[in-house]
């Protein structure tokens, strides 16, 4: 048995972590990983000077005109975030089902992945983190009234003057992608689509040209020992982006999970021997260090109070 001092990243465990995870987290679709060597860094921003037109024709002899761009510069720090639990022997020895090393490293991983969705929807979806948002009045629930189409294209209209980039992706909460495939709108758009893409709130899974992700991650918001209250992450608000489809330091893209861990690997486990009481086990750890940044929040267009 390994000393207590003997941690060591477990890469079966790590790689049960990797691959848990659940489909109503939104956060690091809408803020896809780039994966840094440092834990705090900066990172560059280009000007627009490739959008300038130039004298670029010249006459025979004469010398090209100059240009030049800016760079301007922030800077990102990956938080530290980390949990861990503990497997006896005992526990392995009279589980009668799974295997408490893995089910531990499930929990840790779910409970992590939730903290930092809540950190992102919460920054997400605060109308004074953008420069373009709107607070709806009519929800689209209200089939009567609203025109979910038309909010969605001045969206895209306005993300595409500020960057010159189409936006491409929508993050709706679960519940409000069920409101709106029961809407006017979507349910002939429905009709051509192939059911067996449909995706769990009934929407397509490209509806008027994003990418559909549904939010579905919740809370319980009450303390331990009381009844349960649970609560939607990502409200009533909705975002339209654009995400890069290849992230990348040079690639505009509405905002960046920055990663200081392996590249592919945002979820890692760390184990070490655990005596206590004479019974011996082993501590799990799933960590991770990541920042999440809105790197250009004009690629991003905020829609609140979509449902009533």
């Amino acid at each position: 048995m390994r000393t207590p001092q003997e941690r060591h990243i477990d890469a079966a465990l790590s790689e049960v972590s990797i691959k848990y995870a659940n489909s109503g987290f939104a956060a690091m679709q809408i803020l896809p990983p780039v994966y840094v060597s440092k834990q705090s860094n900066k990172y560059y921003e280009f000007g627009k000077e490739n959008l300038h037109r130039s004298m670029a024709r010249r006459q025979n002899g004469t010398p090209s005109n100059r240009v030049s761009y800016t760079l301007s510069d922030s800077s990102y720090f990956c938080n530290e975030y980390a949990l861990h639990d503990v497997v006896t022997d005992l526990d392995r020895n009279e589980s009668d089902f799974g295997d408490p090393d893995v089910d531990s490293v499930e929990v840790l991983t779910e409970k992590l992945m939730l903290e930092y969705e809540y950190e992102v929807a919460s920054m997400l979806t605060t109308s004074g983190n953008y420069t373009n948002s709107v607070s709806l009045t009519h929800e689209w629930d209200d089939y009567t009234n609203s025109t979910p189409q038309s909010d969605v294209s001045t969206a895209k209209t306005t993300i595409y003057s500020a960057t010159l980039k189409e936006a491409n992706t929508m993050v709706i909460p679960y519940a409000t992608a069920q409101a709106l495939a029961l809407h006017p709108h979507v349910k002939d758009i429905l009709k051509y689509t192939d059911p067996n893409t449909i995706l769990r709130s009934g929407l397509p899974p490209v509806l008027w040209g994003l990418r559909v992700i549904e939010a579905g991650a919740g809370y319980a918001s009450t303390k331990y020992g009381q009844t349960e209250t649970l609560t939607a992450l990502w409200g009533e608000s909705v975002v339209i982006a654009h995400v890069a489809e290849n992230p990348g330091p040079k690639t505009l893209s509405f905002g960046y999970s920055f990663a200081n861990m392996p590249k592919g690997k945002p979820w890692q486990v760390a184990s070490w021997a655990y005596p206590d009481g004479g019974e011996g086990g082993m501590k799990h750890e799933v960590f991770s260090r990541l920042d999440p940044v809105m790197t250009c929040e004009t690629a991003g267009y905020l829609i609140e109070n979509t449902q009533s």
